[in-house]
């Protein structure tokens, strides 16, 4: 009975020290991942929902991403220029349906128009200003 009394502290003791380290293990990975959604949330998000870009008009420094989530159940494209003048060797990139995203990256200062390929109307089309 004396060994018993003895060895349930030592027994208590190690668990108290796993759980000690388990626990700054569990910090660090939640603070990693802090940081990364911070830096995901830095870059400004355009959605594509229910045949609309939205915003339509986002403002950007060069080279930071503009990032495309594609909400609708079918392919949407992400096409440079205007539906009349379209630009695809400046980007166009074909998002493959729900939840489908692109990054779109550009480093030269202007006005970017773009639009869906796909579908016409004032709701598939927008720009990105970049400075």
């Amino acid at each position: 009975m004396r060994r018993l009394l003895v060895i349930i502290p030592l027994l208590l003791g190690a668990a108290t020290t796993v759980a000690a380290c388990g626990g700054s293990s569990s910090t660090s990975a939640s603070s990693a991942s802090t940081s990364s959604t911070a830096a995901a949330a830095a870059a400004p998000t355009v959605t594509i929902d229910t045949f609309m870009f939205q915003p339509n008009h986002v403002a950007v420094a060069r080279g930071t991403s503009v990032h495309f989530v594609d909400h609708d159940a079918i392919n949407h494209s992400v096409t440079a220029g205007v539906r009349g003048a379209p630009t695809p060797d400046v980007f166009d990139h074909v998002l493959p349906g729900k939840d489908a995203t692109f990054d779109l990256t550009l480093t030269q200062p202007g006005t970017y128009h773009y639009f869906c390929k796909f579908h016409p109307g004032s709701g598939m089309e927008g720009e990105i200003v970049v400075s």
